[in-house]
């Protein structure tokens, strides 16, 4: 399985390369606004993990201006663990590991995963189901396999939605999905991995 994880990574990469920074910017745009209106219609939803977007991913950043009243938290990726802080400012943000924008945590305190009320995730894919293909480092389904109580939204560009992935007992699938202008709840699935 994980053979054929990785050839759709390298074929999910190819067909990013060729998105348009135009594309990426109206798309981003559009699920940051989504995503206000969902957060405006779910008062109880305060505690919000986001993450600082690679050059090809959904940007979602502008919507810690937007609702400055929600707690934003940013992950920090340890050696083989993430953990999630506390940031009021993402200008704040260093470069870190993979030179992913990330909370320097002298200066922004640490939480409990499982206190979060959603963890925003990014990945290369995902499908209408839930199921999410990372980028290979397992960071986000070893963090979510102990914080089971946060709602888990995936966040992607249309071109990043497929029908079906391989999916493995590890991999930990999604409440939601934020794609296409809208966010869809994850459908049931028949996988014996659901």
């Amino acid at each position: 399985m994980s053979s054929n994880k990785r050839k759709l990574r390298q074929e999910v990469r190819k067909t990013l390369s060729t998105i348009s920074a135009k594309s990426l910017q109206e798309q981003s745009q559009q699920l940051v606004e989504v995503l206000q209106d969902w957060l405006n219609d779910n008062p109880d939803v305060t505690k919000v993990a986001i993450y600082a977007a690679l050059p090809l991913e959904v940007n979602l950043q502008g919507i810690t201006e937007l609702l400055p009243k929600i707690e934003w938290h940013y992950p920090l990726v340890g050696r083989t663990q993430m953990t999630f802080h506390r940031v009021s400012d993402p200008r704040s943000l260093q470069k870190g590991i993979f030179d992913i924008p990330e909370p320097n945590p002298q200066v922004h305190p640490p939480v409990i995963a499982s206190n979060l009320d959603l963890i925003i995730c990014p990945g290369l894919a995902f499908t209408n189901d839930g199921v999410r293909l990372g980028r290979g480092g397992g960071f986000y389904d070893r963090l979510l396999t102990t914080a089971t109580e946060p709602l888990r939204m995936g966040a992607c560009l249309t071109e990043q939605t497929f029908p079906t992935l391989p999916s493995e007992s590890h991999d930990i699938k999604m409440n939601l999905i934020l794609s296409s202008g809208q966010i869809s709840h994850a459908e049931p699935s028949s996988s014996e991995f659901a």
